[in-house]
């Protein structure tokens, strides 16, 4: 593996502002002309060229002109609006979605971002399954145990609204980036980020897991989720606003602004047995189903 760190002077970026979409457009422009050479020499080298989501996709055409045999593979890993993408690469991206050998989506809702003659395939995100083996011992000291892992659209509120309304449950809140140093309920326990294995062993012995995602969080979260994808690896009940729940007879919807919904939704986490529903993909199973999808029968959608 090589790895190359290009650092410009000015990046291209989204303004955010309808009136400078002209000089966004420009110094996009400029950033595709200005290609290092390291990349050049590895594009003409390779065999497969990956775009991950975002502003990699600019460089398609260059890609097309100095290797136009090369597999061409874009990640959809989020959609543009969600990740704030400037307009020029979601331009890009819509126009040259039909040239690219496949696009990866690691959820089937996230079909409809790309033209209908693209090449869509389905590739969930995996797990390495051996972290189940990484998970003891038992971290807590109370019975009632609730914990949330991450920062990603964290609501605060949502996790004071839920310890206030059950002050017999302790309520473990592990890298929010939020240190709560006041006002908080006395059963919130606010921990710095920690390694990821650390983790592991609140999430297979806590009582009921919280995904606590801001209302703006996008609908393909009830698939891309990696923190409800180790909930449910542990086989962890899991309270979550409604709109990522997706079909998945692990989770519990509430509404945040609905008090007595979040209590129902604690209420019906507790009671629920903890198993694990799914086999879920390694890795492995992922990248090979990203590089050759049209060997498995699991990576095929109707456009």
């Amino acid at each position: 593996m090589d790895c190359y760190l290009w650092k410009t002077p000015v990046h291209a970026f989204n303004t955010r502002l309808k009136a400078l979409r002209p000089v966004e457009n420009l110094f996009f422009r400029i950033y595709q002309s200005a290609a290092p050479e390291i990349l050049k020499t590895w594009i003409e080298e390779a065999t497969t060229i990956i775009f991950e989501s975002g502003y990699a996709i600019i460089f398609f055409d260059l890609v097309k002109q100095l290797n136009p045999d090369s597999q061409t593979i874009y990640i959809a890993s989020d959609a543009m609006k969600t990740i704030n993408a400037a307009s020029y690469p979601d331009e890009v991206l819509q126009n040259v979605a039909p040239q690219l050998t496949s696009i990866a989506v690691p959820s089937r809702l996230l079909r409809d971002e790309f033209p209908g003659n693209a090449r869509v395939f389905y590739a969930p995100h995996g797990i390495d399954p051996s972290i189940k083996d990484q998970a003891d011992p038992n971290p807590y000291t109370a019975e009632l145990n609730a914990v949330s892992v991450g920062s990603m659209l964290f609501d605060r509120e949502l996790i004071r609204s839920a310890a206030d309304q059950m002050p017999d449950v302790t309520f473990h809140v592990i890298g929010s980036g939020d240190k709560w140093l006041t006002d908080r309920p006395g059963n919130v326990v606010v921990y710095d980020e920690m390694p990821h294995r650390e983790t592991l062993r609140y999430i297979k012995h806590a009582t009921f897991g919280i995904a606590p995602y801001r209302g703006e969080a996008p609908f393909y979260l009830a698939d891309t989720s990696m923190k409800l994808m180790q909930y449910e690896l542990f086989g962890l009940p899991t309270i979550c606003p409604e709109t990522v729940v997706g079909d998945n007879p692990m989770r519990v919807g509430y509404d945040a602004s609905d008090r007595d919904s979040v209590k129902r939704a604690m209420l019906a986490a507790m009671a629920m047995p903890h198993a694990t529903k799914r086999q879920f993909l390694t890795w492995t199973d992922v990248a090979d189903r990203i590089l050759a999808p049209d060997l498995f029968e699991d990576t095929k959608l109707v456009a």
